[in-house]
């Protein structure tokens, strides 16, 4: 993993100023400008190695702060023209809207963090060809890494630590780990979250799953996950992979009419039998807020809205009675 302690480069002069001709908006200079890699270029690119396509804001968020977009927007510019990254140019569903930039590995970034890490290009998590995603896809994976960065930046307020797990990670661990279906509607069940984590704020450790629905998902289907998930955890499964079992399974709405969707999902899990193993959001009202400590959350068997942690901690063990009923 790349972090700063692993990082050791020479002092670094500053980057030249911006100068004429003005390099193209929409593809790469013939004569890209020359710059010094810092030590930051190097967390970005190790942040968008692992989380695959990340915009300037979400950049900015991570490595820069609040009132440094063109900071942050110059290393990005620099960095694509000299193919550290890659870029996909995605319209925004307002009509006339400019196109969004989300930025991805390229081959010269991936080697550089390959020998970074005194490995290969061959054995970094990476492939060339993994860059050429449809739109969906990407829709999808940058709604997921704005609630993995909301979560980074809860944590880093509180001084807390934050071990994530991506999908991609999560779909080699848990792929052909099968479980049996407590309805009997289905020969077998697969449990991959689109993340999993777990918070440790020096007392405990909280662990979560999070699903980002963009609302395209059948019901069929998110009833099959409401039992898949509480079969991962009556079954033992969860424990035997994870340690414990204190777990919070986080559904973030985005898309057209989140409000409604989240009252559906929540409404078809309880008819599944879950309760408080899930809770809800709307991803606006995530972006907007602290999710850990800000009353954002719906939860399943209850009403009203929840802060997903309070005064009282998660308890390590969630009782039978607690879990989602098996029928």
């Amino acid at each position: 993993m790349i972090n700063s302690q692993s990082i050791r480069l020479l002092p670094q002069p500053p980057s030249p100023p911006p100068s004429s001709p003005r390099l193209p908006r929409y593809s790469r200079a013939d004569k890209p400008p020359r710059f010094v890699v810092t030590e930051r270029d190097i967390l970005i690119l190790g942040d968008i190695l692992r989380m695959r396509y990340l915009d300037r804001e979400q950049v900015q968020r991570l490595h820069f702060g609040a009132g440094s977009a063109s900071a942050c927007k110059r290393r990005l510019t620099l960095l694509y023209h000299g193919r550290y990254v890659d870029r996909m140019l995605v319209q925004e569903t307002t009509p006339g809207g400019s196109p969004r930039a989300l930025y991805c590995l390229d081959r010269r970034g991936a080697q550089l963090l390959a020998t970074l890490q005194g490995s290969s290009i061959s054995r970094l998590d990476w492939r060339r060809q993994d860059n050429d995603k449809e739109t969906f896809f990407l829709a999808h994976t940058r709604d997921c890494n704005d609630v993995w960065i909301g979560f980074i930046e809860s944590c880093r307020q509180r001084g807390w630590s934050l071990s994530w797990t991506n999908e991609r990670e999560l779909r080699r661990t848990l792929t052909g780990k099968r479980l049996p279906d407590p309805a009997g509607r289905r020969p077998s069940l697969l449990v991959i979250p689109d993340g999993h984590f777990q918070v440790d704020d020096g007392a405990g450790r909280y662990s979560f799953a999070l699903e980002l629905d963009r609302g395209t998902v059948e019901e069929k289907r998110v009833r099959e996950k409401v039992r898949g998930y509480g079969e991962w955890l009556v079954s033992g499964a969860y424990r035997d992979r994870y340690g414990d079992d204190s777990l919070r399974v986080l559904f973030v709405v985005s898309g057209r009419e989140p409000r409604g969707r989240v009252q559906r999902l929540k409404s078809w899990c309880e008819e599944e039998g879950g309760r408080s193993l899930f809770w809800f959001a709307e991803k606006d009202a995530f972006d907007r807020s602290d999710p850990l400590r800000d009353p954002i959350w719906t939860v399943a068997g209850s009403t009203g809205r929840e802060s997903l942690l309070t005064g009282t901690r998660v308890p390590s063990r969630i009782s039978s009675r607690r879990l989602p009923a098996v029928r």
